[in-house]
């Protein structure tokens, strides 16, 4: 979670939010490590691998972070913050 964020110039908490949500849609799994508890390691789940593979992941957050700025970057997280909080109320 702390090199994604720093990675995406973003807060860990968001970073944990989008994560927590898109372990509920079994898009990502979360892996405690064995050695130190505090440590997670997020990766694919198994179904999304068929689409893309770990490195197609990577390719896609290196990416991002070269393309938009870290405020464009966090607006679009405050927009699927708002979509996300909309859809649940209905």
């Amino acid at each position: 979670v702390s090199s994604l964020a720093k990675s995406l110039s973003i807060s860990k908490s968001a970073v944990t939010l989008k994560i927590n949500e898109l372990m509920k849609l079994g898009l990502v799994k979360k892996e405690t490590s064995s050695e130190d508890k505090r440590i997670h390691y997020i990766s694919l789940s198994e179904d999304i691998k068929d689409f893309c593979s770990d490195d197609d992941f990577e390719c896609i957050v290196s990416d991002t972070k070269t393309k938009f700025s870290p405020e464009k970057i966090n607006a679009f997280i405050e927009i699927l913050d708002f979509i996300s909080e909309n859809l649940e109320t209905e």
